[in-house]
């Protein structure tokens, strides 16, 4: 039971992280290809769609044939993985303890098919199989050992469950070389979160912390009126823009200074910023739920120097809140490491 839940997970893992490799396919085919591939799949094995805890239930309690159970555990590994894969927001706790009966049940089965006079129970076979497939399918033997204790009832269980699980476990890490379920998948996405304490504190903190809200937006020319104002209360940085769209950041007090320069003739000069020699930030956008990993990913892909953080207002206006560069980022995370 075990040797057979570990493949069957490990399929179901591999599986799910080809499928991911759909991710660049827009959501409605994404989402269509999975929903026709479950119809057609519950149109010949009904026992496909849904959780599966009725047929669970059946496959405990009643006996079914190996033919019937090697066929809604097949269907049920591909229909999960692949709508697991493409990004349904689907749970897959419930379907893999149905794949972990079903293949617990099919070994009991073809045992006492062989050997009729085994003492072969197949329902403590499908239970076993149970855990051994969520022990491996989630890397959580422990977990899947305690949850056999508690769907059982019974520690007379544990030891054999405790065989299978581990077995499944370790074949699923050593013949298809992979880690749970959600880690391969986050993998192949590209969004595993690493184990170094720096990635894992650059995931848990978001831009809020580290922003810089020192920041007003003011047009590519100058007005006098605005220049006033600057020169009264100098900001941090001024983002730039024309027409609506953000062209580049400067340095408050750098604007100020050149402003004061060019107006020292003439104080009502209409000043066009993009005219100066003023060291421009480059600048990329990034909403204010996202964390500092993130925005270090918008730096480091895009190759600017800036993230500018925006606020939702309303139903489609947006606010300024902050700006964020490297500097500060690598700040935070050195106070952090030495205090």
């Amino acid at each position: 039971v075990g040797i057979a839940c570990g493949i069957a997970a490990g399929l179901f893992i591999r599986l799910s992280t080809v499928s991911a490799r759909l991710a660049t396919w827009p959501i409605l085919l994404r989402f269509g290809f999975a929903g026709v591939l479950v119809a057609a799949l519950g149109a010949v094995i009904p026992q496909t769609l849904g959780v599966g805890y009725d047929t669970l239930d059946s496959v405990l309690f009643s006996q079914q044939s190996a033919s019937v159970l090697i066929s809604i555990a097949g269907a049920k590994i591909l229909a999960t993985a692949i709508a697991i894969g493409v990004g349904m927001p689907i749970g897959i706790i419930g379907p893999n303890l149905l794949l972990g009966a079903c293949v617990g049940g099919f070994v009991g089965t073809v045992v006492l098919a062989f050997f009729p006079g085994a003492a072969v129970d197949t329902q403590l076979c499908a239970t076993v199989g149970m855990a051994a497939t969520m022990g491996a399918v989630f890397a959580a033997p422990l977990a899947a050992s305690l949850a056999l204790i508690e769907l059982t009832q019974s520690t007379s269980v544990a030891v054999p469950g405790l065989l299978a699980i581990i077995v499944a476990h370790l074949i699923n890490l050593t013949a298809f070389r992979q880690k749970s379920a959600h880690r391969s998948v986050l993998r192949q996405l590209q969004r595993q979160v690493p184990d170094d304490a720096f990635s894992q504190l650059l995931h848990r903190t978001d831009v809020n912390t580290v922003l810089d809200a020192s920041v007003v937006v003011i047009s590519d020319r100058v007005s006098p009126a605005v220049a006033r104002t600057l020169a009264v209360q100098v900001p941090n940085w001024c983002l730039v823009h024309r027409e609506g769209e953000g062209l580049f950041l400067v340095q408050g007090r750098e604007l100020v200074d050149w402003i004061e320069e060019l107006t020292q003739a003439s104080s009502e000069l209409e000043l066009d910023v993009t005219e100066s020699s003023l060291r421009r930030w480059s600048i990329r956008e990034a909403p204010e739920q996202a964390t500092l990993h993130q925005a270090l990913d918008i730096l480091r892909r895009h190759t600017v120097e800036a993230v500018c953080i925006y606020a939702r207002v309303g139903r489609s206006g947006r606010e300024l809140r902050g700006v964020i560069t490297r500097d500060r980022i690598e700040r935070f995370t050195l106070d952090r490491f030495t205090s």
